[in-house]
């Protein structure tokens, strides 16, 4: 889900050299998610899924049926490739480039474009803020890869002033919740009342629930250690809670879908795979409708979200409750 994005020059500046080495090195090697992965249980990507797509049956047609199909896209820290071939695949993109400074990455891309996609799907090496010029994306993509960026002020106005045309979207797959995950107390106490919750309602499972529930210390949730977050990758979560501000400086936002994962893969670590037969599924889906109802309440500020933007004028203002999807008033 995540992708290698030291993406600007100013977060190499921002970085010393083992820094960047350490970042490079993970991203690199960096493994497909496990059916463990919180984002990859059934119920969570079906969720998900439906919040996305708005009544399409999936998130690439509801944009392609909203916003119409797009001559020229790229996407900016694209990993493996996995969405680009989508998007492309459905006729959303008809040419689409996709950049990373990772090598190994861009190689892996590269090599699963099928043979009929391989004239309208590119991967290569690039730096998005300093190498592309002439405005000729019509879609610019970021897909979990803007939590990366430290200087989101210079990428932004690098998307806007020479990348993306004046009638282009910019589309957001992004966490864009507290930086280092350094979560609030609310937040902390909202995971602590469910994980008793369901202790005390699933109580041949609570141990498991315990023991997976990484952040909790026995007696309370706290916070990753923001040092060890960035020891181990200096890029992660660098400016998170800044991306929106960030944008709204220099574009529109025209779509704005809630997704939660607030609570998910800090409650049930590693454990997805284990909670798949009736018991696990109904785990899982309570636990899912306590944190969309908090989010749509507005009582948790969602942590990840689905968002589309762009330059010049609005849709029409929208709150569709329950919906997860909201649109500036």
């Amino acid at each position: 889900m995540l992708c290698l994005l030291l993406l600007t020059t100013q977060l190499a500046a921002a970085l010393n050299e083992k820094e960047i080495d350490r970042v490079s090195e993970k991203w690199d090697k960096a493994a497909p998610p496990s059916t463990g992965a919180w984002y990859t249980h059934k119920l969570v990507v079906k969720t998900f899924s439906e919040r996305l797509a708005a009544g399409s049956p999936n998130w690439v047609e509801h944009l392609k049926e909203r916003y119409g199909a797009r001559r020229k896209c790229l996407s900016i820290g694209c990993g493996d490739g996995g969405v680009e071939r989508d998007m492309v695949r459905a006729g959303f993109c008809n040419q689409m480039l996709g950049i990373d400074l990772s090598p190994v990455r861009v190689g892996k891309a590269n090599a699963n474009v099928p043979l009929h996609l391989r004239e309208r799907l590119e991967f290569k090496v690039a730096n998005g803020e300093t190498e592309l010029h002439g405005k000729n994306f019509d879609m610019v993509l970021f897909s979990h890869s803007l939590h990366h960026i430290d200087d989101l002020e210079s990428m932004a106005r690098a998307v806007q002033r020479r990348i993306m045309s004046d009638d282009g979207v910019l589309v957001l797959q992004e966490y864009v919740g507290p930086v280092r995950w350094q979560f609030s107390e609310q937040q902390l106490y909202l995971m602590h009342s469910i994980l008793l919750h369901m202790t005390q309602k699933y109580p041949d499972r609570a141990g498991m629930l315990r023991k997976c529930a990484v952040l909790w210390d026995g007696k309370r949730f706290k916070p990753p250690d923001a040092d060890a977050v960035k020891a181990d990758d200096p890029s992660e979560t660098v400016r998170s809670n800044m991306i929106v501000p960030v944008l709204l400086n220099h574009f529109n936002l025209i779509e704005n879908v809630q997704l939660g994962g607030n609570f998910f893969q800090w409650l049930l670590y590693g454990c997805y795979s284990a909670l798949e037969d009736e018991a696990g599924n109904a785990i899982v889906k309570e636990m899912l409708e306590y944190e969309m109802f908090l989010v749509d309440e507005g009582i948790l500020t969602s942590d990840y979200v689905f968002q589309v933007w762009n330059k010049t004028g609005t849709l029409a203002r929208r709150n569709i409750k329950g919906g997860g999807r909201r649109w500036p008033n």
